[in-house]
C-alpha cells in the first residue's frame, strides 16, 4: 500500500495521465517530478517482482527455522523500505540512491539458503 500511495502522489505531481505506467523519456528529461514518479514506479515494480518468491520461501523456511526466517524477513522489509526511499527521494542520477537498501538481497539470499537447508532436512 505504501508503494501505491507514493506512486499515486508522484503521478499527480508529475502530471502523468493514466494508463501510462511511467513518464516518457522526454518528460523525465524536462520534469524532475516525472523522474521521481518513474523512480517510484520502478521501486514498486521491483518490490512486486521480488515479494512473491520471498514470501513463499519464508513460509517454507519458517517450517524448520522460524526465528531465523522471521529475523531475515524483518531485515528484508527494512531494507526494502530503505531501497524504496533511496530510489524515490535521492537526487542521485539513474535512481542509484536505491543502492543504500540493496542489503535486501542478502536477506533474501539468507531466506533462500534456509529454504535449501529445509529441503535437505526433509529429504
Amino acid at each position: 500500500m505504501g508503494h501505491g500511495f507514493v506512486s499515486g502522489q508522484r503521478r499527480k505531481a508529475a502530471g502523468v495521465a493514466y494508463p501510462n505506467p511511467y513518464a516518457s523519456p522526454d518528460q523525465v528529461k524536462n520534469n524532475k517530478d516525472a523522474y521521481k514518479f518513474t523512480c517510484a514506479q520502478r521501486a514498486h515494480g521491483n518490490f512486486l517482482e521480488n515479494m512473491p518468491q520471498t514470501m513463499a520461501s519464508m513460509m517454507f523456511a519458517g517450517l524448520g527455522y522460524p526465528v531465523a526466517t522471521a529475523v531475515l524477513g524483518l531485515g528484508w522489509v527494512m531494507f526494502r523500505v530503505v531501497y524504496a526511499y533511496g530510489y524515490v527521494n535521492s537526487d542521485k542520477p539513474n535512481g542509484s540512491g536505491r543502492l543504500y537498501g540493496s542489503g535486501f538481497w542478502l536477506m533474501q539470499g539468507g531466506i533462500w539458503a534456509l529454504c535449501c537447508a529445509m529441503a535437505i532436512k526433509m529429504i
